[in-house]
C-alpha cells in the first residue's frame, strides 16, 4: 500500500499496520470551533434582535393606521440589517479566533 499519510502505531503487535498521522499543528481545530461559535452567536443574536425589534414599530404602524384611517405599513431597510449583521460577523469572528489562538499558543509553550 503506497499511502503518503501513514505511520506505524507504536503499540501495534505483529506486522506493522498503517495508522493515520495527525496534523502536528493542532491549533487549527480550536480556531475553527471558535470561528463557528462566533458566527453562530452572531446569527442567533441577529435573529433575536430582529424578533424583539419588530413588534413596537408594527404596533405603532397599526395604531397610526387606525387613528388616521389610512394605510400605514412597516418598511424595513434590509440593507441596514445586512450591513449590521456582516459588521458584527467581521468583528466577532476575528476576535474569537484571536483569543483562541493566544490561548492555544500559551498552552503549547
Amino acid at each position: 500500500m503506497n499511502s503518503p499519510v501513514t505511520a506505524v502505531h507504536p503499540r501495534s503487535a505483529g506486522p506493522s499496520r498503517p495508522w493515520p498521522t495527525r496534523n502536528p499543528d493542532r491549533r487549527t481545530g480550536p480556531l475553527l470551533v471558535a470561528a463557528g461559535e462566533s458566527a453562530l452567536v452572531v446569527a442567533i443574536g441577529a435573529a433575536l434582535g430582529v424578533v424583539v425589534t419588530l413588534p413596537p414599530p408594527a404596533g405603532l404602524a397599526s395604531g397610526l393606521s387606525q387613528s388616521t384611517s389610512s394605510d400605514v405599513s412597516l418598511h424595513l431597510n434590509s440593507g441596514a440589517i445586512t450591513t449590521a449583521v456582516i459588521g458584527t460577523l467581521l468583528a466577532a469572528v476575528p476576535a474569537g479566533i484571536g483569543v483562541t489562538a493566544k490561548t492555544v499558543r500559551r498552552r503549547a509553550v
